[in-house]
């Protein structure tokens, strides 16, 4: 992206610069005309206020030695020319999150080191940048750094020219940077040289041409005197280094200089996607006391990098990843790393749940990002609470969940969208909680979002349940992208009145060893298969209604032998000349399956009723199979080893149009063993 945009200018511009000949042209960098603002240059000694800014640098600008300047909080300073701010004596630029101070390039097609850096030479060490943008700073010296002086032969190679290198350059000074960031440099983002030992934390160091942060000693003193003074200890912690075309941190390559024990301090820092390796040296080749191994090397994950939005997306690896004993931290947690860091507001829901946020009460509360519950911890849901999901994430439950609601107070899950729709959110997973975990009352809406990466897809269900056995009581799950509730990898859940309502293609899915007990079940309106039992489940069904699944009602295979008890599977009468030829089934049985299915109705479906093959034998105890389909004759009501025949006749039902599945008369009243109807609505515990 940035190639091309690069390319792109090079074949704007210079048609720009003729279909626009004639005109005023302040982009030149020598300090034209046309920049408006208080002009700047020469020695400094005026405090720089709000009220005068923007401050136009017209020449190099100094502040002496034994002078104060502060810059306040919003001011900008455009820099119109190839020009310096130089420090020797102290400045304090003192922004804050809401109003960082700007430096930046007056040219209005600014480009890398439109202007030459901050110089902090010798600078007094009460010297302070923070909450301080420097953008297009520090420009690359051709002939500077490719025409240098040696000491002697001995030396030869060795360089004796010390270079301000950097946006920011800290050379023989001790000054902090704090919650600064440097951007788009000609050169590196900060260069510290010499005895200089700065405190260099919590910054943004994003998109400059060299390195991120460049150390070197005071080479003339180093070869010349032998004297270790010449070589800082620099602190380098809690910063986002990403996206510079060298080097994360580029310390001196002869680890010699380091036998004394000096070094610079570096942790916590977020290291990533620079060009060179994080560290050259390689960390390996550095000395012990430069102990990087609390660095941590994750995607930033800004707003958007491209546009210059550093603020970190609640999604960002470094939310919560800073020095633990730092307890400056906006929301109370674990400091973030970088210049600005997110605050994560009461309501808000993001990364690993701790303390307080483990219990949600009746509000309502927004997941910005992928949300986990860590083992030995318990999510409590209290009723009436609203969970919205702001964007595409999910909630990973290893610890445990009790979330009860009432049935006049359900407990919520849904979409963030204004106009929500099927997949708007991953799902809420159980993985591995324990027996004692339960939710009751509960409804989901909107969720269900495959995710393709994953090789096994085992959170494709909007409820996911993952070698778990909780107690589920009253649950509802609507409008689902692929499947309603998913049952995976030995979940053995008690399911007591659960609907379904609305799917892509599972209502309910059992697969890999899944053995739930499952009882006064609805599903409907899916567009593939309404229960689905794989992978050696046998699952305990009863009561249970599923209509108007497109393509099965029941699919049961691969050694699977559920138990249907008290079942309505009902096709509604697909048109098969209006479904190009395509025709649903009731119950499918393949691959060494042995399944029974007793007190239950099979009806109106539009292809065969029960339809078994490969090894499979599916047993009935008291089951009505009838269709009235009219458009195909001769549609079987069973195909394959299924014994014994089923029970011949049609039923009728109160209003099968509507959605009223209970008997009325024909073959199904009063037909179960127990003397009760068949299907969903008979024996003890009807639907």
């Amino acid at each position: 992206m940035k190639l091309l945009r690069r390319i792109t200018m090079l074949i704007l511009v210079p048609g720009l610069i003729l279909g626009f000949a004639g005109c005023a042209d302040d982009d030149d960098g020598v300090g034209g005309g046309g920049v408006s603002g208080t002009p700047l240059s020469g020695n400094l000694t005026s405090n720089l206020t709000l009220g005068g800014s923007p401050y136009v640098i017209t020449n190099d600008v100094l502040i002496e030695a034994g002078n104060t300047l502060t810059i306040e909080p919003g001011v900008e300073i455009k820099v119109n020319g190839n020009y310096t701010f130089k420090v020797e004596g102290t400045l304090r630029a003192e922004g804050n999150e809401l109003s960082m101070i700007h430096f930046t390039s007056a040219n209005r097609n600014p480009n890398r080191g439109d202007w030459k850096g901050i110089w902090l030479d010798g600078a007094d060490d009460s010297s302070v940048l923070r909450y301080v943008r420097v953008s297009y700073a520090g420009r690359y010296n051709l002939i500077a750094d490719t025409s240098r002086t040696y000491v002697d032969s001995l030396h030869a190679g060795v360089n004796t020219v010390n270079l301000q290198r950097g946006a920011v350059t800290v050379q023989d000074c001790s000054p902090t940077i704090e919650r600064c960031i440097i951007e788009l440099g000609g050169y590196d983002g900060i260069h510290v040289v010499g005895a200089a030992n700065p405190i260099i934390e919590y910054n943004t160091i994003v998109q400059n041409a060299f390195n991120g942060i460049r150390v070197e000693p005071d080479w003339e003193i180093w070869w010349t005197t032998q004297d270790m003074t010449g070589l800082g200890t620099a602190e380098i912690r809690n910063n986002i280094i990403t996206d510079n075309d060298d080097a994360g941190i580029r310390l001196p390559e002869n680890t010699n200089l380091f036998d004394t024990g000096l070094s610079p301090i570096s942790e916590y820092n977020n290291i990533w996607n620079n060009v060179s390796p994080d560290y050259v040296p390689p960390s390996w080749q550095l000395h012990e006391n430069t102990d990087v191994s609390r660095d941590i090397h994750v995607n930033p994950i800004f707003v958007d990098l491209e546009l210059g939005d550093y603020q970190l997306h609640p999604c960002s690896g470094v939310v919560d990843s800073g020095d633990p004993d730092d307890p400056n931290d906006m929301d109370g947690t674990r400091a973030d790393v970088g210049a600005l860091p997110l605050f994560q507001g009461e309501y808000d829901l993001a990364k690993t749940l701790t303390d307080a946020k483990l219990t949600l009460s009746a509000n309502d509360y927004h997941v910005t990002c992928d949300v986990v519950i860590e083992p030995g911890q318990v999510l409590t849901i209290q009723p009436g609470a609203r969970i919205f999901f702001d964007g595409p994430y999910g909630i990973e439950v290893r610890g445990d969940i009790d979330a009860q609601g009432t049935a006049n107070n359900p407990i919520l899950f849904t979409s963030g969208q204004a106009e929500p729709k099927r997949g708007d959110w991953r799902q809420l997973v159980l993985d591995n909680v324990s027996d004692a975990s339960v939710m009751s009352n509960v409804i989901l809406e909107y969720a269900s979002m495959e995710r393709l990466s994953k090789p096994v897809p085992d959170t494709v269900g909007a409820l996911t349940l993952i070698g778990s056995s909780p107690n589920l009581t009253n649950i509802t799950i609507l409008e689902s992208f692929y499947t309603g509730l998913y049952l995976y990898n030995g979940s053995n859940p008690v399911v007591d009145n659960i609907v379904v309502r609305g799917a892509g293609v599972d209502g309910i899915l059992c697969q890999l060893n899944s053995n739930p007990t499952i009882t006064r079940a609805e599903v409907s309106m899916v567009q593939g298969y309404g229960l689905h039992f794989s992978n050696n489940s046998a699952a305990n069904v009863t009561n249970a209604l599923v209509y108007d699944a497109a393509v099965v009602g029941v699919v049961i295979e691969d050694n699977s032998s559920p138990t249907l008890n008290f079942v309505t599977v009902y096709g509604n009468l697909i048109d098969i000349a209006a479904s190009g030829g395509y025709a649903n089934r009731g119950v499918r049985v393949s691959r060494f399956c042995a399944p029974r299915i007793s007190n239950s109705i099979i009806a109106d479906y539009s292809g065969t009723g029960i339809f078994s093959e490969v090894s499979s034998t599916v047993t009935l105890n008291e089951v009505n199979v009838f269709t009235r389909y009219t458009g195909v004759d001769d549609i079987p009501a069973i195909e394959g080893n299924v014994t014994p025949e089923p029970i011949d006749g049609v039923t009728v039902f109160a209003d099968d149009r509507g959605g009223n599945f209970r008997v009325q008369s024909g073959a199904a009243k009063n037909a179960a063993t127990d003397g009760t109807d068949l299907g969903a609505y008979g024996g003890s515990n009807p639907l």
